[in-house]
């Protein structure tokens, strides 16, 4: 076989034209199982039509890698996504609100949902182990939960000023004073270091006129 026949025998097998170009090939296929030898006889197929096949079979490829993207459904893919990557997405899950979807009484479960696994627990022994003290710091949230063993539901939180979500009408660690006192009233007491709302179930601390942590109780 020459190199030529060799070459097209490689381009009429790559685009499945080798059946139609070259019958006697499909009739020796089916005649005799084992061959590894082809004839390909050059007389038995038209080069130019042959041509006009391939360069269709190119333009349809072609057409196929140009169609135009749908910028819509792309988004909504990415979207869909993003929520299969996130759990807290799958969840509507709108960060952490200080009053509202993390305060003090909810359970021990229901916080560790939202906040996290913990990575170490702290005990302070009461005089029967119901009665122990116990305290879960979570570094990266900026907040400290305390709880009671024997109840496993949130009796005060601290609030460091690593806290990133907010709290009750959308106050947030780092505000003046002023936007505290616009959002929540003005506090019971107030001095350079802390405003007091007991009626409201939290203390905030402050640091030249800003909110730097919060300490939340029971009301």
């Amino acid at each position: 076989m020459t190199t030529r026949n060799i070459l097209l025998l490689v381009v009429l097998v790559s685009f499945g034209l080798l059946s139609q170009y070259c019958p006697d090939f499909s009739q020796q296929k089916a005649g005799r199982i084992g061959t590894d030898v082809v004839v390909v006889n050059e007389k038995s197929f038209d080069p130019n039509t042959l041509k006009k096949d391939l360069e269709k079979k190119n333009a349809a490829l072609t057409s196929e890698k140009a169609l135009p993207k749908n910028p819509k459904k792309d988004e909504a893919n990415q979207k869909k996504t993003n929520r299969d990557s996130d759990p807290k997405a799958k969840d509507n899950f709108e960060g952490i609100i200080i009053g509202k979807n993390l305060k003090v009484g909810m359970t021990l479960q229901k916080a560790i949902k939202i906040l996290g696994t913990p990575k170490s627990l702290k005990v302070k022994r009461g005089i029967e182990p119901k009665l122990d003290s116990m305290s879960i710091e979570y570094l990266d949230h900026g907040i400290t939960i305390h709880f009671l063993n024997g109840k496993k539901r949130i009796e005060t939180m601290e609030v460091s000023q690593q806290f990133k979500g907010e709290f009750a009408k959308g106050i947030k660690i780092g505000e003046k004073v002023s936007a505290l006192i616009d959002k929540l009233g003005v506090p019971q007491t107030i001095d350079p270091s802390i405003a007091r709302y007991p009626e409201k179930g939290i203390h905030f601390t402050l640091k030249k006129s800003s909110l730097v942590g919060a300490h939340v109780f029971k009301k």
